[in-house]
């Protein structure tokens, strides 16, 4: 069975993202320096990055809706998952962002 080696690595990274966000931060000066990291940084970034993405999505499925053998169908329902996944990480982001740190 050939792995993607393109979801290991998404999925390396996710696990080390929920590892980082877990540990507890217990020095005053660190968490100050998280929570304006999140604030200036990670908040003005995050819609441009879920732009990014659901636009390289649709342009990749593009080529569904032209040509002789044209199909809507897979077109909408592939760009329909790559907006489920879209919502699904902003659910957790936000989720995350709402704990305390």
């Amino acid at each position: 069975m050939k792995r993607n080696p393109k979801l290991i690595y998404l999925f390396i990274i996710t696990t080390c993202l929920i590892f980082l966000l877990a540990v507890d931060v217990n020095a005053q000066d660190l968490r100050g320096t998280l929570v304006r990291f999140r604030d200036q940084t990670i908040r003005p970034l995050y819609p441009i990055i879920i732009g990014v993405v659901f636009l390289i999505g649709a342009m990749m499925n593009i080529g569904e809706v032209w040509g002789e053998h044209k199909n809507w169908k897979a077109f909408l329902s592939k760009v329909g998952i790559y907006i489920g996944i879209c919502l699904i990480i902003i659910a957790v982001y936000e989720f995350v962002s709402g704990l305390s740190v």
